[in-house]
């Protein structure tokens, strides 16, 4: 009977984390790519706007409008955007602009479109 000795259980454990990895990396990979290809361009009027605060010390910044639902203003490292604090402070209720957004809805986790553009 063949057994196996330590060495190799140990090879067989790397495998078996390199491979949970790879999947944990291809999933969010997907998931960057899907959220991404929501890309949207909508017109309408901000109604108000909303920041409440983070577990982690930082803002929710959210705007409610008369037509494209909830939107939420975001810093998100894969569309580069990085400004999300001044973008939202430019924004102001009683204006109709153009938004340029990524993503969906998700009640779940409380999520909403993330505006990446914003235009007059």
């Amino acid at each position: 009977m063949k057994t196996t000795t330590n060495r190799q259980r140990g090879n067989i454990e790397a495998i078996g984390c390199l491979i949970i990895f790879a999947l944990i990396a291809i999933g969010w990979g997907a998931f960057a790519i899907a959220w991404n290809g929501a890309r949207e361009t909508r017109t309408c009027t901000v109604v108000e706007k909303l920041a409440t605060g983070k577990k982690d010390g930082g803002n929710n910044y959210i705007l409610i409008t008369d037509k494209c639902g909830q939107l939420q203003v975001e810093d998100s490292w894969t569309n580069g955007q990085f400004n999300s604090t001044d973008l939202y402070a430019r924004i102001q209720p009683g204006t109709s602009y153009t938004f340029e957004t990524v993503g969906w809805r998700n009640g779940l986790f409380s999520q909403y479109p993330n505006v990446v553009k914003v235009s007059q």
